[in-house]
C-alpha cells in the first residue's frame, strides 16, 4: 500500500533542503524528490513501503524538520463531494446533512468530523492551490474586483482625458475578465474504517432556515452558521484556524479548482490523523 510523507507545513523554499536528506532513504534522485514537494501541498504519496517513508521521515526530524509517514489507508483519495444543502447543527449528538432532495439527510456523529475548511473556489483557470495574493496580503480575485469597480466607478475617465473614445467592440475587449468565486466550507468525515465522506456546502445555495434566527444578510447567515457548526465540532478539527477567521468575515483562502482543494483537504486530513495517533499535539 502506497505510504505518504506528510510535512505539518508546506516545503515552500526548504524543498531542496529536504530533499537532500529525504532522497537516499527514498532512493530518489533530489532533484526529482525536490520538483515532486514542490507540487504538493504538503503530503507527497508514494509508492514505496511504509518502513522506507518512515526512515526518511525519521531522517528529517533529526534535522529539525516536521514530517511523519502515514499509510495511505488512514487518508486516502477522498471520494467525490456529496452537494449538501442543509448543514443542521441543532442535534447535539449528530451533525444532519442533507444531500438529497428527498429522503433522510447523511447523519454523521460530530466526532466523525475530522475536516473543516471554508474556502473560496474559482470557476475554473489557473493558480495555486493555496490562498493566492497579489502582493499586498489580499486575495488575488479580490483586487481584480477592486479594479474592476474602480473602472466601472470612474467610467473610464482615463479616456476622456486621452485619445478619444473607443467602440463598444473595443471596451468589451479591453474589459478584464473577472473569474468568479464561490464560498464554501469542505468536511470531511469518518463513516467507518477506510471510509471517508466529503461534503461541499456552498454559501449561496445552503438552507439556513436551521438557524435560531434567520437574517436578511445572506453573509450574516453564513457567518452564524459557521459559528454554530464550529460549537460542535471537535477540539482539533483539521481547519479550525480558518474556521475562526471565517466567522469573522475574512475570506477563506483561495483554490483554482477542486483538484487544488482536494490536496489541501486531504493534506488537513492527514495531520488530523497524525494528531488522533498521538504524533502531533492538536
Amino acid at each position: 500500500m502506497p505510504a505518504l510523507l506528510v510535512g505539518v507545513e508546506p516545503p515552500g523554499g526548504e524543498a531542496a533542503a529536504i530533499a537532500a536528506i529525504a532522497a537516499p532513504h527514498l532512493r530518489m534522485v533530489p532533484l526529482d524528490l525536490a520538483a515532486a514537494l514542490r507540487r504538493c501541498a504538503g503530503l507527497l504519496e508514494l509508492t514505496l513501503p511504509e518502513e522506507a517513508v518512515e526512515s526518511a521521515a525519521a531522517a528529517l526530524r533529526a534535522a529539525g524538520k516536521r514530517y511523519y509517514a502515514l499509510s495511505s489507508q488512514f487518508a486516502p483519495r477522498l471520494p467525490k463531494p456529496l452537494q449538501a444543502s442543509t448543514l443542521d447543527p441543532r442535534d447535539p449528538q449528530r451533525l444532519l446533512a442533507q444531500v438529497a432532495l428527498t429522503g433522510p439527510p447523511e447523519s454523521l456523529p460530530w466526532t466523525s468530523v475530522l475536516v473543516a475548511l471554508p474556502a473560496q473556489v474559482g470557476a475554473g483557470g489557473g493558480g495555486s492551490s493555496a490562498g493566492q495574493d497579489g502582493g499586498d496580503g489580499k486575495p488575488l480575485a479580490q483586487q481584480v474586483m477592486g479594479v474592476a469597480s474602480s473602472l466601472a466607478f470612474t467610467g473610464g475617465l482615463s479616456l476622456l482625458a486621452g485619445k478619444g473614445k473607443k467602440s463598444d467592440g473595443d471596451k468589451a475587449r479591453d474589459r478584464p475578465t473577472i473569474e468568479p468565486t464561490r464560498s464554501l466550507l469542505v468536511l470531511v468525515a469518518v463513516r467507518g474504517p477506510g471510509e471517508f465522506v466529503r461534503l461541499h456546502t456552498y454559501a449561496d445555495r445552503c438552507n439556513y432556515r436551521v438557524l435560531p434566527a434567520p437574517q436578511p444578510n445572506a453573509e450574516a447567515n453564513w457567518r452564524a452558521l459557521l459559528a454554530a457548526l464550529r460549537a460542535r465540532f471537535p477540539a482539533g478539527i483539521a481547519g479550525a484556524e480558518a474556521l475562526l477567521a471565517a466567522e469573522s468575515g475574512q475570506r477563506g483562502p483561495l483554490f483554482a479548482d477542486d483538484a487544488a482543494l482536494v490536496e489541501h483537504t486531504r493534506w488537513l486530513l492527514a495531520l488530523r490523523v497524525l494528531q488522533r495517533l498521538g504524533h502531533l499535539r492538536p
